[in-house]
């Protein structure tokens, strides 16, 4: 959980890197701190930002809506999900994306994602660490779990008995599966504030 935390302190600040790498299989965390960064960066605003998907798009076609200068705004936000240039086993590294992450524009936020696994050793990753943040995502130890999910608790105005909280770790450590399993217990407690073991197996 620390580095989710870390990565909004950052935020929160102003500290803002021209390029980040978020990688790992908590797609949960991935997707809320891309929403923070679009909060943060541009808000509503269609304009300066842009969703891609790195296996439908070239990394030519990245670097060009990268290198496109904001609208009325001192940044924009460009995500490209499923990014596939850190991969190990990709055969060549793309010229025009090193290039690009030897000098990214600095009124650009670049954020790759994947959840797949990454290669320390290709030039893009290097130079992401080098001109940027790599996060790794990990799915989070069963003591930051339980703090989480007292927070989401706390939020609707409950709580998690102790027993109750190891009952939903049962159900494993995605954060995605666990926050639909908290609002099935949320729905089924009603105004009941104390969830029990007994609630989370109802469910």
């Amino acid at each position: 959980m620390r580095y989710f935390l870390d990565l909004l302190a950052e935020l929160e600040k102003g500290q803002i890197a021209p390029v980040y790498l978020f990688y790992g299989p908590e797609v949960y965390l991935q997707r809320e701190a891309v929403r923070r960064f679009r909060a943060a960066l541009v808000g509503e605003d269609a304009l300066n930002y842009e969703a891609l998907d790195g296996e439908e798009v070239s990394p030519r076609e990245v670097v060009e809506i990268a290198n496109t200068l904001p609208l009325f705004s001192s940044h924009r936000l460009v995500v490209v999900k499923n990014a596939p240039y850190f991969a190990s086993g990709r055969q060549k590294e793309d010229p025009a994306l090193t290039a690009y992450l030897h000098r990214p524009s600095a009124t650009t936020c670049l954020i790759f994602c994947t959840t797949g696994a990454v290669d320390r050793r290709r030039e893009a990753f290097k130079l992401v660490q080098a001109q940027g943040r790599v996060v790794e995502f990990s799915h989070l130890v069963p003591e930051d779990l339980k703090k989480w999910f007292q927070k989401k608790a706390r939020e609707a105005g409950k709580a998690f008995e102790p027993a109750a909280a190891d009952a939903l770790l049962a159900t494993g450590r995605d954060l995605t599966v666990l926050a639909n399993e908290i609002e099935k217990v949320f729905a089924y407690t009603g105004d009941k504030k104390a969830i029990t073991v007994a609630d989370v197996a109802a469910v």
